[in-house]
């Protein structure tokens, strides 16, 4: 090999050799497949809450659009003052996030129905661990959110 080769050759193969070297990170697991695995949830659990998963899909997708456009007009309505825009917002988004859960709250009570009493023991560990309580409305508040997340379905 000449040393012209040589030259151009030695870049590439450190560039492939750095290339192959970074840290090749696994795939984010979303939190209801984490939460499903923790709880050792059966095959019929899992079709469940992904039924649901998917059923909230729709739902969530048309909220976020709503938050956007909540968001668009209160910055539109005052430019420059991003304090008066996030009162504005705040009375609606909230309204919205009362709206939404409304819509979803059906769907993570069939889900929440599924858990074994066992189940509902771990969670309720899980929760003491963060020092947090976990009653009924809680757990449905918790369960709705996981449904109506991006990468639940």
């Amino acid at each position: 090999m000449s040393s012209k080769h040589a030259y151009l050759c030695i870049p590439l193969v450190a560039l492939t050799l750095c290339a192959s070297a970074t840290p090749q990170h696994p795939p984010r697991t979303h939190a209801p497949h984490r939460v499903l695995r923790a709880l050792h949830a059966t095959p019929e659990q899992r079709a469940i809450a992904k039924e649901e998963a998917r059923a909230a899909g729709p739902i969530a997708r048309g909220a976020r659009a709503d938050a956007a456009k909540i968001r668009a007009d209160a910055l539109r309505a005052h430019p420059g003052d991003r304090e008066a825009a996030r009162e504005e917002m705040r009375a609606k988004l909230k309204e919205l996030r009362e709206r939404t859960f409304t819509e979803l709250r059906p769907l993570a009570q069939r889900v929440i129905s599924t858990l074994t009493p066992e189940q509902r023991a771990k969670l309720v560990e899980a929760a003491k661990r963060r020092g947090r309580t976990l009653d009924e409305a809680r757990l449905e508040k918790l369960t709705a959110r996981w449904l109506a997340r991006k990468g639940a379905r």
